[in-house]
């Protein structure tokens, strides 16, 4: 399984203004984490590869993927639930000289994930 972001992965800013007060906010995508419903969990330090070229999908992703071992069969429903959570770093700037650094934000969507072949592969 070949992963990564798409355009969602860039940084995002807002900016509101009460009177003569005013506040800048930046969030910044950091880095992702992939939980595939069999056991496996794997960090991704950037929004993956995006795969342009499909006959490159069977060498697997250089930098954020997976490969299922097992079908999803047995699994409830029959599909893994596959986990994505997205970590952003957010940052502020304000009127009065003032600013941080808030804690870091994580958002998570699953969505399930039928496998209906696995194939193996001998490795020497």
């Amino acid at each position: 399984m070949w992963l990564w972001i798409g355009k969602t992965w860039k940084p995002l800013t807002q900016r509101t203004t009460l009177g003569p007060v005013w506040v800048d906010v930046v969030a910044t995508p950091t880095s992702s984490s992939w939980s595939f419903g069999d056991g496996t969990t794997i960090n991704c330090r950037g929004r993956g590869t995006p795969l342009t070229d499909p006959s490159q999908g069977l060498r697997g992703s250089p930098d954020c993927g997976h490969v299922y071992k097992t079908t999803s069969a047995k699994a409830r429903g029959g599909a893994y639930a596959v986990t994505a959570t997205v970590t952003w770093a957010i940052s502020w700037t304000g009127s009065g000289n003032t600013g941080g650094i808030l804690d870091p934000l994580l958002l998570t969507n699953t969505t399930a994930y039928t496998v209906k072949q696995a194939r193996s592969r001998l490795v020497s």
